[in-house]
């Protein structure tokens, strides 16, 4: 996998990372701490060598996980951690551009998606990443999943090929300010503003 450069104090980390999250605490269901390994070492047999985790993930459960899962590879690995803050754990379901019309609204922005992605012969969360890797070369994705079929998924996306008319098409079919619906309910907007 590719490296980028974040910043200026030397830090070159893999262009794909891994959001941690789902492995501790998600918005589906539970993984074990077995499975969450499997995630973590396959992701460092892809290249991956940046893991974001938080302490509110579990709380701690996260950190531990990755800690063990990257414990004989840490020269390896970049950790990203984020404290003092908290956050209700909860289904997307109830976060509000997954309700009602804005949750119409939002899939048909989907649809629009998943028609580029097919004619890019990629998934749309592979054309999603993409997209975010042609932003520019200081900017890094970082996917999380608690599947490594998943995981795999995402890392590829390293390879699809966007031209500058492919980003203006997304950009098109998918304008930001389209998006409906507030990103996190009230509770959780507050935490962030803090």
């Amino acid at each position: 996998m590719k490296t980028r450069a974040l910043g200026s104090q030397g830090l070159t980390v893999s262009e794909i990372g891994l959001g941690c999250m789902n492995l501790s605490m998600s918005y589906g269901s539970e993984v074990d701490g077995e499975t969450g390994s499997k995630v973590i070492r396959r992701a460092v047999e892809l290249g991956v060598t940046l893991f974001d985790t938080a302490e509110l993930y579990g709380p701690f459960a996260n950190e531990v996980l990755v800690g063990q899962a990257l414990k004989d590879v840490r020269d390896r690995a970049v950790i990203a951690t984020k404290f003092g803050f908290d956050i209700a754990a909860g289904s997307r379901r109830n976060l509000p551009r997954f309700k009602g019309k804005a949750l119409e609204q939002n899939l048909s922005l989907f649809d629009a998606l998943s028609q580029l992605a097919e004619q890019k012969s990629c998934t749309p969360a592979q054309l999603a990443l993409a997209w975010v890797l042609h932003r520019g070369d200081d900017i890094v994705a970082i996917p999380g999943t608690s599947k490594v079929h998943r995981l795999e998924e995402n890392d590829a996306a390293a390879e699809v090929v966007l031209s500058s008319e492919d980003m203006a098409m997304i950009e098109r079919a998918v304008p930001p300010d389209a998006v409906q619906g507030a990103r996190y309910d009230e509770a959780g907007s507050a935490l962030l503003s803090r």
